[in-house]
């Protein structure tokens, strides 16, 4: 299930989440949930499932959940066995109270030194009896944002009347409001109080500014607050507290004082009631009104992006996009809020401009493929019973969006409005599908009474049984299978519903579908049963429930067993069930254990190479043959010690200690598995059963101390040394590990093998040295140490200089891998700068045909020989021109390399360039006169070698029009044939194109 193609959604993601915290293997899991009661609302059922987790799965799951109100005044209702800490009451904790009152007295006249010689009356106004530490910051809160002056009468009367319950410090700050910031203070409030979500502080500042009847962007504007945060603290002190850029209450109480309604003791230009939801509702859908013109347009990736600094008139707009319709479904009998988004929804361009723009907000794994382009399915998703009612009412809309809006109703469960769609005669052969996807019981039932079909399928394939028991609503699918549907109906992918509630793993509704006799032995696609896919999914519950009717000895595409699939999830508790389920009668046990897969693996090789210890010591318990072998004849042993899973390995070996040296098709140990993957507890434990010598060889008679030294496991080849491996066998390329470690760098490795007797001079099948390869792949540390080590044991230049079986050079190899410091190395300890192979090449031919800029200047620089020819009479300039090189062609060039040089067939550099499409050395040759008309020992110029090739024959002929065209008749010997020239060079290019 888990993949990139994977089409993600809320269910999917839900069974890997369980799937995984099932899982005991990784010890306590704890899942920690902030601020439930801040939670989207559609996300209820997850919630309650997920709070229902705990007590399924054992003590190995824990969820710790946080919330900001009461429990007494939050949707969620926690379980009954869970344990509740209330802070609240910790706080009224009299010793701490105390220490509290204590240490912020301490605080608040360092800060305020008036207060110092009344540090004492302070205490202990702050220790009266049912103070809390939030009462006490009030207080002094109250103190230090008093306007009164710092006489000592003064001060005493202000301590003597502190308040002390929290409902008349509020009223104290709230009076404290001045007149001319009680309009607006009021609308900070009510929308504070009302905001779906707390309100990011530039949100709240063109919040504060709007009104519903504003109709122009320059009034909404002129009244936005552009330093919201000043002007809150001026205004409510310390009430209105600022986290994370967004805008909070103090405390929970104080959104109970405003709720309480506390009117009477305010100020009389405090006294109105707040405004509601129906008050937000309406200054939204204006405000979006207002903002029709671009701003709300998206494009093909999202929203259009909005500015996020300072306070603008845009700040709002997402927040009024996403959420008006929450506000709207808290209103009660609110005509004026109906007519306004009636209205709203009426006007097609608006509605259809907010519509894309919500959809583009929303979770990608949640929202449908589209936005709704009409009000009626608009109305129907948000459950706006009374303006459904409404628009059935006026316009009859047409079938489409009708249907839609029916299914979008059966989706949210709706009743209330799937009742009169229904009753218009409005239908869909998807609304029982979509009711039956939220558990919607009463909307199915209303469904299925208006003879809704339950046999209709969807896009997928699915009928209504299918997604019900997919979800897991048990008492949608008993009322489904009342209708006698098909219980074998198969989906796209051949899966039937007991599959899918197998898949996640609805223990009740596998039973109402067994029950119902669902038949456990049909197969999907990939020919799996619902108990494979069960076990697959690591569902232990309908693993336990598919088990009381089926046996252990189906088989999937891939010739899995159930047992395979529990033996490869890890799952020890699953494995214990089908085990359970064995004959008991141990002849017949073998039949199931040693059931081989396509791969021919049994399921203890599957548990042996995922690391699945104890699943492994189960079957090793109950009779599994650790001497199994797979298509490649590996046994489980071989798989676990290349995964490097020690106790696996450890298992197996107790078990059958015999097959620590068996090889497989490849003739690989246990051992050099081990050796090669770098897992070095486990050839410890493997060198345990090996007494004699350690010298084994797989198929490329590669012994263990190769494979580690390959990939320059240093601890491994350490382990093995010590246990007296041979340093100078070789494997079939006649290399010593030492030459491996070379070639690849490692240098502790290299040091190690050294130190232990390794020889230097060994030579491989082309007769290179350790020094040899170590310079092919430019590995300098390995260079200057293999040099240190031999500078005292050879004469200064023998080893530095040896040849290999062509007279290559360890410096010959340095010039091609382009390394000037392993160059200038290997110099400094003497390597002759003359040197040539068997076949003429000089040091400068090499640098040459491989581009090696830095190297070639380095022998010109020291003298070399810019004219050397090979055994086929090439100079260098020939190789570069040939390989392409037209950095190293120009520094040649430069240097006075002759561009006219001819090989042994009288082929100059300008042949070469031309006939493999070098255009820009073409060139550079031609600046330094290069002859265009020369011909090779067949009678062809560098023209006829550029259009045989198929070259850029067009840029040729612009820099060599005149050169020399032989005669169309003309003769030209080639190596075992004689060829008619009887065309010219275009005719020969356009033959070669087409």
């Amino acid at each position: 299930m888990v993949g990139e193609e994977a089409n993600w959604t809320v269910d999917k993601l839900w069974v890997l989440f369980r799937s995984l915290v099932s899982c005991s293997l990784h010890g306590t899991t704890v899942c920690v949930i902030d601020a439930i009661d801040e939670c989207d609302a559609s996300d209820d059922h997850l919630l309650k499932d997920l709070l229902e987790l705990p007590g399924s799965l054992g003590p190995h799951f824990k969820i710790v959940v946080t919330r900001t109100t009461p429990s007494s005044e939050s949707t969620w209702t926690a379980p009954s066995e869970s344990t509740t800490i209330d802070l609240d009451t910790l706080a009224k904790d009299s010793v701490l109270l105390e220490l509290a009152a204590k240490d912020e007295a301490s605080e608040f006249v360092v800060r305020n030194p008036a207060f110092r010689m009344f540090k004492s009356d302070l205490e202990q106004s702050l220790k009266r009896k049912g103070n809390s530490k939030l009462i006490i910051s009030l207080k002094l809160a109250l103190l230090e944002t008093s306007d009164l002056p710092s006489t000592t009468v003064s001060i005493c009367e202000q301590l003597a009347s502190l308040p002390d319950t929290t409902d008349e410090i509020y009223q104290r700050f709230v009076s404290r409001i001045p007149l001319q910031r009680a309009a607006w203070a009021h609308k900070v409030v009510s929308w504070v109080l009302f905001a779906c979500r707390p309100l990011k502080i530039h949100e709240l500042a063109t919040a504060a500014a709007l009104e519903p009847t504003l109709t122009d962007l320059k009034s909404i504007r002129s009244g936005i607050s552009q330093d919201i945060a000043l002007d809150l603290k001026r205004t409510f002190g310390p009430l209105i507290k600022i986290e994370n850029e967004a805008a909070y209450f103090l405390h929970n109480s104080f959104q109970d004082f405003l709720l309480k309604g506390q009117a009477k003791t305010w100020p009389d230009h405090f006294t109105l009631p707040f405004k509601g939801h129906g008050y937000i509702t309406q200054t939204c859908l204006n405000y979006l009104s207002i903002m029709k013109k671009p701003e709300i347009g998206t494009d093909q990736n999202g929203p259009k992006a909005l500015p996020l600094s300072g306070c603008d008139v845009q700040d709002l707009l997402v927040y009024a996009v996403q959420y008006w319709p929450a506000h709207y479904q808290l209103v009660q009998n609110d005509i004026p809020t109906l007519d306004a988004v009636y209205s709203f929804l009426s006007n097609e361009s608006l509605m259809q401009n907010w519509s894309r723009f919500s959809w583009s907000l929303e979770n990608p794994a949640r929202r449908r493929s589209a936005s709704f382009m009409d009000p009626l399915p608009i109305a129907a998703e948000f459950g706006f019973a009374e303006l459904v009612a409404k628009l059935l009412s006026t316009s009859t809309g047409d079938k489409k969006s009708r249907s839609i809006a029916l299914e979008v109703a059966a989706y949210q469960g709706s009743k209330n409005i799937v009742k009169p769609l229904l009753q218009s005669d409005v239908s869909s052969t998807l609304a029982l599908h979509m009711a039956a996807s939220n558990g919607s019981i009463e909307v199915v039932r209303e469904l299925l009474d208006h003879a809704a079909s339950v046999e209709a399928t969807d896009p997928l394939g699915a009928t209504a049984l299918h997604i019900a028991s997919r979800k897991g609503y048990c008492r949608v699918v008993d009322l489904l299978l009342q209708k006698k549907p098909n219980i074998h109906a198969a989906d796209k992918d051949d899966a039937t519903p007991l599959h899918l509630a197998s898949l996640f793993g609805h223990v009740d509704v596998i039973r109402s579908l067994l029950k119902a006799r669902a038949d456990p032995l049909r197969t999907d696609k990939h020919g799996s049963t619902p108990l494979h896919v069960a076990i697959e999914s690591q569902q232990p519950g309908a693993v336990k429930e598919l088990l009381n009717v089926v046996a252990l000895d189906s088989f999937n595409d891939k010739d899995e067993t159930p047992l395979h699939l529990a033996a490869d999830s890890g799952r020890v508790e699953i494995a214990q069930m089908l085990i359970g389920n064995l004959p008991s009668h141990l002849k017949h046990r073998p039949a199931i254990l040693e059931c081989k897969h396509w791969e021919g693996k049994t399921p203890l090789h599957r548990a042996a190479q995922k690391g699945h210890g104890e699943v492994v010591k189960l079957l090793l318990e109950v009779g599994a043959d650790a001497s199994a072998q797979d298509n490649h004849r590996c046994l489980p042993l071989h798989l676990a010690a290349e995964k490097g899973h020690l106790d696996v390995v450890n298992a197996l070996l107790k078990a059958k200690e015999e097959e620590s040296k068996a090889g497989n098709d490849f003739l690989s140990k246990p051992l050099h598995l081990a050796a090669l993957h770098g897992h070095v507890a486990v050839v410890k434990s493997l060198l345990q059963y090996y007494s004699s010598s350690l010298d084994i060889f797989d198929g490329s008679d590669s012994t263990p101390l190769h494979l580690a030294a390959t990939k320059g496991h240093t601890e491994i080849v350490q382990i093995l040394l010590a246990a007296e491996a041979e340093t100078d066998i070789l494997n079939e390329d006649q290399e010593t590990p030492l030459h491996l470690a070379s070639r690849q760098g490692s240098l502790p490795v290299v040091r190690m093998l050294l130190t232990s007797g390794s020889d230097p001079t060994a030579t491989n099948r082309e007769g290179r040295t350790p020094l040899h390869v170590a310079c092919e792949k430019g590995q300098l540390a390995v260079v200057k140490w293999l040099l240190h080590k031999t500078q005292h044991s050879l004469e200064d230049d023998e080893f530095v200089n040896l040849t290999d079986d062509v007279g290559t050079t360890p410096l010959h190899l340095a010039a091609l891998s382009g390394d000037v410091e392993l160059f200038e190395e290997l110099l400094n300890s003497h390597a002759r700068l003359d040197a040539v192979d068997d076949f003429g090449r000089s040091l400068l031919h090499f640098a040459s045909r491989e581009g090696s800029l830095n190297v070639v200047g380095m022998l010109l620089g020291n003298g070399a020989k810019i004219s050397a020819t090979d055994r086929y009479e090439c100079t260098p300039l020939h190789d570069a021109a040939e390989a392409g090189h037209w950095s190293v062609v120009t520094a040649l060039l430069a240097a006075g390399a002759d561009p006219n040089a001819s090989d042994n067939e009288l082929r100059r550099p300008l042949h070469y360039a031309s006939q493999d499409g070098h255009v820009e050395i073409v060139r550079e040759l031609l600046k330094y006169d290069a002859k265009k008309d020369a011909l090779d020992r067949r009678s062809r110029s560098p023209l006829h070698l550029a259009c045989q090739r198929e070259s850029k024959l067009s840029m040729l002929r612009m820099r060599m029009t005149g050169g020399y065209l032989p005669s169309a008749n003309r003769s030209c010997h080639l190596d075992c044939s004689i060829v008619r020239l009887t065309k010219t060079p275009s005719c020969l290019a356009t033959v070669a194109s087409s």
